[in-house]
């Protein structure tokens, strides 16, 4: 019989071998673990950037509306101050009506654009204006 504290090699290799693959299983299983979570926290942070961008997409979005808009008003007030450069000198006195003032800006050449800046009427007001006061009327008659 052998004695105790003698152990057989077959054995010993036998755990060596046993504890390697339990130890390599556990810490496959850690890893695994690792990587799924870490897997989970970037689809959740990808998920919160395209959130992000479409959020910046909607507020880009509305400023070019905006910023359309600006333009517009501002190529209305720039105009609005050309005409009342060119005709300034025109402008009634007085508070009168913006057809006074149409009809002094159309004897003076104005067109038709600057009428429908400068005193606030609509296009079809204007032209009648021009027709009437404009110089053009003047050379037809």
């Amino acid at each position: 019989m052998a004695s105790p504290d003698i152990v057989d090699p077959q054995t010993f290799a036998l755990g060596a071998i046993t504890f390697t693959a339990l130890a390599t299983a556990l810490g496959l299983a850690a890893w695994a673990v690792f990587w799924r979570g870490l897997v989970g926290r970037v689809a959740r942070q990808q998920a919160e950037l395209r959130r992000l961008e479409a959020r910046h997409e909607e507020h880009a979005q509305l400023l070019r509306g905006d910023l359309q808009r600006l333009e517009r008003s501002l190529g209305t007030l720039s105009d609005r101050q050309e005409s009342d450069t060119r005709f300034g000198s025109l402008a009634p006195r007085t508070k009168g009506s913006g057809y006074e003032m149409a009809i002094r800006m159309a004897a003076s050449g104005a067109t038709d654009t600057e009428l429908v800046a400068a005193c606030g009427m609509s296009r079809d007001e204007a032209e009648l204006v021009m027709r009437l006061h404009g110089r053009r009327s003047r050379t037809v008659a």
